[in-house]
């Protein structure tokens, strides 16, 4: 194919298209108000517009315009164009997509492809051991972390170095809930451990965010535990 036809093959197709915007992976913290900008959108009326949505709230895409009306209190087109969610839940997770014409007649598409966590509390470490025996399996305690999303992890630490399962002197346990109504997760783990001989046993249990939009959540946080060496 020749230069010249190649070129008008692709103004061919952007001229049919529009400009399309890459997708952008957008993390929201659940409970906090979201504004998604419509890009190439007039910034005051009239504009020519129009919102598509597919989420855990819909079975097809929603659609929304700043000529319709707002969808309950999930979500409205703002005056300029952006869309709102004045508080994100878990059912928002999804892909928002918006289609805006210029007054001059440019198309401008938009693609967000939404994520939501929710920071644990800080974890909690029940029936904590007060001695523990050289030489013998001995239970430490159950740490449990609540309210987070998604699941992330436990983590037990000692001396500043994660303690890993071997079945020989480090044995976890982990258990993983997920609330019926909110979606939020209650972790509980349970160390075993055989000290050696040695002194006293300091360390923690510290809850890890799982990643959201290819990132690491924040909010991270620890409870210590410490035991006298029964030699």
């Amino acid at each position: 194919m020749a230069a010249g036809a190649v070129v008008g093959a692709w103004m061919l197709v952007l001229s049919l298209w529009g400009t399309v915007m890459g997708d952008q992976n957008i993390t929201a913290r659940i409970g906090k108000p979201l504004v998604l900008n419509c890009k190439g959108a007039p910034k005051k009326p009239p504009q020519q517009l129009e919102w598509k949505l597919n989420t855990g709230r819909t079975e097809a895409w929603k659609v929304l315009s700043p000529q319709g009306d707002p969808w309950d209190s999930v979500a409205r087109v703002l005056p300029n164009g952006s869309l709102l969610l004045p508080a994100v839940g878990i059912q928002d997770e999804g892909t928002f997509r918006c289609r805006a014409t210029s007054r001059s007649g440019k198309e401008t598409k938009s693609n967000y492809r939404v994520r939501v966590y929710q920071i644990p509390g800080k974890p909690e470490i029940v029936d904590p051991a007060s001695e523990l025996m050289a030489g013998v399996p001995n239970k430490v305690g159950t740490c449990v972390s609540e309210g987070g999303y998604p699941a992330g992890t436990l983590n037990w630490l000692l001396d500043g170095k994660t303690l890993i399962p071997d079945g020989k002197g480090v044995s976890v346990k982990e258990e993983t809930k997920r609330h019926p109504k909110t979606g939020l997760f209650t972790l509980h783990s349970e160390l075993m451990v055989t000290p050696a001989r040695g002194g006293p046993q300091r360390g923690r249990c510290a809850t890890e965010g799982s990643p959201v939009g290819g990132r690491a959540r924040r909010g991270s946080s620890s409870s210590w535990w410490y035991c006298d060496l029964d030699l």
